[in-house]
């Protein structure tokens, strides 16, 4: 109970309240029932998937409109207040939420604004999630090229875009980044940019590569660094005329990665998801293949495919967890395993947490990586904090793999989150030795000491930053900055 009541006491101290004259001003333009300086509120927003020491705002605002983003970023850079954008905060990466900040919870920015057929895009606010973008397409006979990040029912597009969340359907459709033709963003300064080729006051937002750099590339992948995405304009495609599912175990992963690479230099999957740990059948991994086509063609690549696969040893599975998985999208992730979803982050009654490390790589960096972990885990599972590997996954790109190793630690073992964060350290520095690149970089130190590796890349973000948030009002310690 002592323990209880110093961590209570700790935990206030560090609460403090805005100014009152803020608060009104915030107040006056989203409207009062739009802020909120509760306690258990604030509290609540200091938290996410990630289980890394953040802050406690002062205030979570939940804005409209662009307009209202632009007025309260001149509130905050007049009285020098900290901003934080918050989407879901479903990343697994530290947010780092600024102590005593203003929050913007983008929750009220989630309509679709316009279906262009003429260009073959969508216009959606940055605060809608995934699946009501996909479900309102998909009635016109349209979707997206790549389905977003994570799990679609919570993630949203602007989270998203600005964490460079890696997507379901990668190996066909590109990263996140690559559908996004046009962003609306609200620099730190509060005015308000187009980009691509809606920057023509007299254009529409279809071209992205126009008037010289790429400065929508800027913001993807950014982490709100550098503005806060309020609208994006996105490619869709016609509903491909037939889909069709696969799904192989190797009783050697080496043989695996060879059979991923022919299938992947071919172009024969839409989507190519490769898992090891904690399989549901007696292999070292278990192959999940999706392939859509025009109508009479999905046959001849699963054909083409089977032969790849068995040639390298495969053995044709049931594909009711690869289909469910990629169609029910609220619980994708235990569909790989052929789990009850209710069941896939549990030990027992236990709760969990998951110090999750993931990234790039080449398909020799992959082979190489994976032998180096195989090392590592054969002794960091008879730890005393007994680990679960709940996942080492690739999710094939265009040029290599994205590969996720999700280790499951208690939450009631001490001493468990210092190790656990240990482990995702070591596990990083593994990544990064073998050419990885992680996609999602998050704040605070773990980015710093990420991006830090990186010489003049790191130095060129720095002055962005510089130039374009001088008083390092929003998202501070964004991307390690």
């Amino acid at each position: 109970m002592l323990k209880y009541l110093s961590l209570t006491a700790a935990l206030l101290s560090r609460c403090e309240l805005l100014p009152d004259d803020v608060v009104k001003a915030v107040s006056d333009i989203v409207g009062k029932r739009n802020v909120t300086t509760d306690l258990i509120d604030r509290i609540s927003y200091s938290k996410s998937c990630s289980v890394d020491e953040s802050g406690v705002p002062a205030c979570i605002v939940t804005p409209r409109s662009a307009d209202e983003v632009s007025r309260i970023l001149k509130i905050a850079n007049n009285n020098e207040i900290p901003i934080f954008v918050w989407g879901r905060g479903t990343a697994f990466v530290p947010l780092s939420v600024p102590e005593n900040c203003i929050l913007l919870d983008m929750a009220n920015m989630n309509k679709m604004l316009k279906v262009d057929e003429e260009t073959m895009s969508v216009t959606v606010d940055a605060g809608v999630v995934w699946a009501a973008v996909n479900s309102i397409l998909r009635k016109r006979g349209f979707e997206l090229p790549v389905q977003g990040g994570g799990a679609l029912v919570s993630c949203t597009v602007g989270g998203s875009i600005a964490s460079s969340a890696v997507p379901h359907g990668i190996t066909g459709g590109g990263t996140t980044g690559d559908s996004v033709l046009n962003l609306e963003v609200v620099l730190p300064s509060g005015e308000t940019l187009w980009t691509g080729s809606a920057a023509n006051p007299s254009g529409t937002p279809f071209e992205r590569y126009c008037f010289g750099p790429d400065l929508t590339g800027l913001f993807i992948g950014s982490c709100g660094a550098f503005g806060v995405i309020t609208k994006a304009t996105l490619k869709i495609e016609k509903i491909p005329d037939e889909e069709d599912f696969a799904c192989y175990s190797f009783k050697n992963y080496e043989h695996a990665y060879k059979a991923a690479l022919e299938i992947q230099k071919n172009r024969l999957a839409r989507f190519l998801v490769l898992v090891q740990g904690s399989l549901p059948v007696k292999a070292e991994a278990l192959m999940h293949i999706i392939v859509t086509s025009k109508e009479g063609e999905t046959a001849k690549l699963l054909e083409e495919i089977r032969t790849i696969c068995l040639a390298y040893g495969g053995v044709e599975e049931d594909t009711t967890g690869t289909r469910n998985y990629w169609r029910s999208h609220n619980v994708m992730y235990s569909w790989l395993r052929w789990e009850d979803p209710k069941e896939y982050y549990r030990r027992g009654d236990i709760p969990v947490f998951c110090p999750e490390a993931s990234g790039f790589l080449t398909f020799s960096g992959l082979l190489k990586l994976t032998k180096l972990f195989w090392e590592y885990w054969s002794k960091l599972k008879n730890s005393k904090y007994s680990p679960i590997l709940k996942g080492f996954d690739i999710y094939y790109s265009r040029n290599g793999g994205y590969l996720w190793i999700d280790i499951l630690f208690s939450l009631l073992d001490p001493g468990a989150l210092d190790f656990g964060l240990k482990v995702r350290s070591t596990l990083y520095e593994m990544l990064l030795s073998c050419g990885g690149a992680p996609a999602t970089i998050g704040g605070g130190e773990h980015a710093k000491k990420i991006m830090s590796r990186l010489g003049a890349y790191y130095r060129v973000l720095k002055l962005i930053k510089r130039s374009l948030d001088p008083k390092n009002i929003l998202n501070p310690g964004a991307l390690g900055l």
